[in-house]
């Protein structure tokens, strides 16, 4: 276990620069999936992928450009960015911070609305665009509330420093000098924002597995679809189902090494990267997803990967078809 407050900068340094690239190159390969290879008559459904793969795109990018790290003291919380952003100054890394823990959010309702978007065309057979655009503007209400709200607390970051120096006497901060923060966490704005980001991460996966059962059991007693039609739609929504628990996965490491603190009064060092570390996961883990639970990606990305096996599989079957046993 490490002693040294910066032991694990080393090593984050390296894994963030490893996140940043892999994380923009998978979501950029989603979006040209989506817009060109889904098929025309899953349009609307293009519009639901589309605000999730650009709500992850995001998520990637201000993850990467923050990196924080955060110490919570008795009435106050520090938010130690040692990305690019500090190169601006505390109050973009500040903004930074807000924006994504409000995108964050945003990219677990955008999971949510598409799994409602299945849920409505597996039970009335239609959504109109208007409908889904509706859909996907009602998710923003929460995440916007958590994007302005913060910015209306008193902001007092001398404080959270000099605050921080005391509570954090063993630490080495001067990595991170000058630095933002929440200078008081019992005011409404962190509080209230606080209970909406729980509740967003606890509630979205229950609806998900509410709707995943749900939209589980339209699919199979439908007998209107085709059995090969089904079995695309099951993946599709098992890969919905993923996606939306993967939040609260990341958090358990986090969640652990807090409460460990809590009761046992020692730091867990590696819990103040992680916080960050597990909870921006999604953005690099939910295109593979993707790739592999919607078929038209997964036929894309085996043609490129193995051409010649592709090409194979095509001259055997037209082979059997030409020679009918």
């Amino acid at each position: 276990m490490c002693s040294d407050s910066n032991c694990y900068v080393p090593f984050f340094n390296i894994y963030w620069s490893v996140y940043g690239i892999l994380g923009l190159f998978l979501q950029l390969t989603l979006i040209y999936l989506i817009f060109q290879k889904l098929p025309v008559f899953l349009n609307n459904l293009r519009y639901f992928l589309i605000n999730s793969a650009f709500s992850q795109l995001t998520l990637v990018i201000l993850a990467f450009t923050s990196q924080y790290r955060f110490l919570t003291n008795s009435t106050s919380m520090a938010i130690l960015s040692p990305g690019p952003c500090r190169f601006f100054g505390p109050d973009v890394c500040f903004a930074n911070y807000i924006i994504y823990m409000a995108v964050a959010q945003g990219s677990g309702m955008a999971i949510l609305v598409t799994m409602v978007f299945r849920f409505i065309h597996l039970t009335n057979n239609q959504i109109s665009r208007k409908q889904s655009i509706v859909l996907i503007i009602v998710s923003y209400i929460f995440p916007v509330y958590n994007m302005i709200i913060p910015f209306t607390a008193p902001r007092d970051f001398t404080t959270v420093q000099n605050l921080t120096a005391i509570e954090h006497s063993t630490y080495n901060l001067s990595l991170y000098y000058p630095f933002p923060g929440f200078s008081d966490i019992g005011n409404f704005q962190f509080v209230s924002t606080t209970i909406n980001v729980t509740l967003g991460a606890y509630g979205i996966p229950i609806a998900c597995i509410i709707l995943t059962n749900k939209g589980l059991r339209q699919v199979r007693k439908n007998q209107f679809m085709s059995d090969s039609t089904k079995e695309i739609a099951i993946k599709f929504i098992y890969g919905l189902f993923v996606q939306s628990i993967l939040p609260v996965v990341s958090y358990i490491p986090m969640v652990t090494s807090y409460l460990y603190s809590q009761y046992t009064g020692e730091e867990v060092l590696i819990s103040e990267h992680l916080t960050l570390g597990t909870n921006s996961l999604p953005g690099l883990l939910d295109p593979f997803i993707s790739f592999y639970f919607v078929m038209p990606f997964r036929q894309t990305i085996l043609n490129f990967l193995f051409p010649i096996r592709q090409r194979s599989s095509i001259i055997v079957v037209n082979s059997s078809n030409s020679h009918p046993i």
